[in-house]
C-alpha cells in the first residue's frame, strides 16, 4: 500500500474517532461505551495497517479530542486508557492465560487511578473517598473485565464476519 493512501486512511480513521468521541460528549450518559466505540477504530487500523498507523490514529484522535471537546473527561479516558487499551491488550494477550489476565487489571488499575487523580488536581472535580472510592474501584473492575470479554468478541466477529462482509480488506490493500 501506497504511504500517501495509509495517511489518508489514518486521517479519516482519526477525524470519525473525534466524531465518535465528540459525541459521547454531548450525551454523558454512554461515555465509557462510546469511547470504547471509538478505541475499536484503532484495533481495526492496528490489524490492517500495523502497529505504526494505530499509534499514529491514537495520538492524533487523543490531541484533536483533548482540544477540542467540550467535556474533557472523555478525552482522558481515550488518551489513558480507551484508545491505548486496544493495542495493549493485542501484545498483553499473547502472554498466555495465566499472565495476561494480571497485566491487564494492573493496567487498568493504573489507567483509572492516572484518571481519578487528573480529575481531583487537574479538573478539580469532586472525586469519591473512603468507601465510596473502594465502590467505585470494585464497580469500574467488574466494568472493565466484562469490556475486556467485550472487546475480544468484536475482534473475533470483526476478523471473522464483518471483514469479509463490508468487504473492508479491499479497502486496506
Amino acid at each position: 500500500m501506497k504511504k500517501t493512501k495509509k495517511m489518508t486512511i489514518c486521517a479519516l480513521m482519526s477525524a470519525l474517532g473525534v466524531v465518535i468521541l465528540y459525541l459521547a460528549s454531548l450525551f454523558s450518559t454512554i461515555d465509557l461505551s462510546v469511547s470504547l466505540l471509538a478505541a475499536f477504530i484503532v484495533l481495526i487500523v492496528l490489524w490492517e495497517l500495523g502497529l505504526r498507523a494505530a499509534l499514529s490514529v491514537y495520538a492524533v484522535t487523543s490531541i484533536i479530542s483533548i482540544l477540542l471537546l467540550p467535556q474533557k473527561f472523555i478525552a482522558f479516558m481515550y488518551l489513558f486508557f480507551c484508545g491505548i487499551y486496544p493495542i495493549i491488550r493485542v501484545y498483553i494477550t499473547r502472554l498466555g492465560k495465566i499472565f495476561a489476565p494480571i497485566i491487564k487489571l494492573l493496567y487498568f488499575g493504573g489507567a483509572l487511578t492516572v484518571v481519578v487523580l487528573a480529575s481531583k488536581f487537574l479538573f478539580t472535580a469532586e472525586v469519591y473517598e473512603g468507601y465510596m472510592l473502594l465502590f467505585f474501584y470494585i464497580v469500574c473492575f467488574v466494568a472493565f473485565i466484562l469490556c475486556d470479554m467485550l472487546i475480544g468478541k468484536l475482534a473475533l466477529l470483526y476478523n471473522i464476519r464483518l471483514r469479509k462482509l463490508l468487504h473492508i480488506d479491499r479497502l486496506f490493500r
